[in-house]
């Protein structure tokens, strides 16, 4: 047999001793596939992620349970942390504004010759003998008053919550509240 018949014996039965072609079973009965297959997976475009109907990836109920779920924790982390930490903040925030507030009598005390220390104690005794002035003119006024404001909030609450009767009832309650905050939390020295 010739070269040209050994070829054209092969295309027609796709190889030496019943191996078949390229789309045909090999010598292991498995599908050989094309020639290039190898080359074909790896010039092949990948398919893209699923995406749903918005035009986002479809995610699995686990991973956006778990997402919403950290996402919550957070949150409430983060609002526990601020209301632990107000009141710190609130007098951090204060003892700045006071200090911003205060800066320039210290600058012109320096500006006179006086050391820096000796001027922050200075204006820093003024400012607390102030202080203690205004608590001590405002203080026993709004004591007495105590009294007539306890009694305005329980006639609002009572007749907030419980309309005409509950301010009605609310009247009595807020007196004997005030008597007890007169006699007991507020007690005068000497009564003539």
């Amino acid at each position: 047999m010739s070269s040209a018949q050994s070829e054209s014996a092969r295309d027609e039965h796709g190889g030496p001793e019943g191996a078949e072609g390229p789309e045909g079973p090999d010598v292991n009965g498995s599908d050989a596939g094309p020639a290039d297959a190898v080359q074909e997976s790896r010039q092949a475009p990948r398919q893209p992620p699923r995406r749903d109907s918005r035009g986002g990836r479809k995610r699995s109920w686990v991973t956006v349970g778990f997402a919403l779920g950290l996402g919550a924790s957070l949150a409430w982390l983060a609002v526990q942390t601020v209301l632990r930490v107000s009141s710190m903040l609130t007098l951090i925030l204060l003892a700045v504004f006071i200090a911003i507030s205060l800066e320039p009598l210290v600058v012109r005390f320096t500006r006179r010759g006086l050391r820096r220390g000796w001027a922050v104690a200075i204006v820093l005794t003024g400012f607390v003998v102030v202080l203690a002035g205004f608590l001590a003119l405002v203080i026993p006024p709004v004591a007495k008053e105590i009294g007539a404001l306890v009694t305005v909030l329980a006639v609002l609450v009572g007749g907030a919550l419980l309309g005409i009767i509950g301010a009605l009832v609310a009247i009595p309650a807020a007196v004997a509240a005030g008597l007890i905050l007169d006699e007991y939390v507020f007690p005068e020295k000497e009564r003539k």
